[in-house]
């Protein structure tokens, strides 16, 4: 077989195998949504439509914050509502402004680490989880939002994450997250190699 027909074949194959890997790993389903969600499906659309009311929230907000710029609260709730539509770049860019008017807001850097964690930037979602976890060593929240980090992160540090899980049960014993957080330190403990 000559050398031409073999790349033919090579070239072919690496086709097929990259239609196949973008088939696998194409989105499946719709969100998850519950009564009264900011989401509605449309035919066969792909994309989930914004419902109108938030829509037109959001535009009341932008409004509100381009008169005045240091309205924290307009700011926290605009991006909250990007966050809630999933639309985590500009949650992000509006998370950053209130962090810059309070740069000791530790609901705003979780806000912020999780706006960073969707768009996949695990690396800047641990750094504002760990802001939080510095200004208040007690938030549960933080802790356990830098442990999903950590554990997401490229590579995982599993070793902190456990830490943080820990943190989260030892400061909220009875609470879902300390439940999850038990879940996930299990799971972790299972995949470690014996000694």
């Amino acid at each position: 077989m000559s050398t031409q027909i073999k790349q033919v074949i090579f070239v072919g194959l690496a086709v097929v195998l990259i239609a196949f890997m973008v088939f696998m790993l194409r989105p499946q389903g719709t969100p998850a949504t519950s009564q009264g969600a900011p989401y509605q499906q449309t035919g066969a659309a792909t994309e989930p439509q914004v419902d109108p009311s938030l829509t037109q929230r959001i535009n009341t907000l932008q409004q509100q914050v381009q008169t005045d710029p240091k309205n924290e609260k307009a700011l926290t709730e605009l991006g909250a509502l990007y966050f809630q539509v999933q639309q985590f770049a500009q949650a992000a860019d509006v998370y950053n402004r209130v962090v810059d008017l309070d740069p000791k807001n530790v609901d705003v850097h979780i806000d912020l680490g999780r706006a960073y964690f969707y768009q996949g930037m695990s690396s800047t979602a641990i750094k504002e989880f760990r802001k939080a976890v510095e200004l208040d060593p007690k938030k549960v929240d933080a802790h356990y939002n830098l442990a999903l980090a950590l554990s997401h992160s490229a590579p995982p540090d599993v070793d902190a994450a456990v830490a943080s899980w820990k943190e989260v049960i030892k400061l909220a014993p009875d609470s879902d997250q300390a439940k999850k957080s038990q879940s996930f330190i299990d799971a972790y403990t299972k995949q470690q190699p014996q000694k």
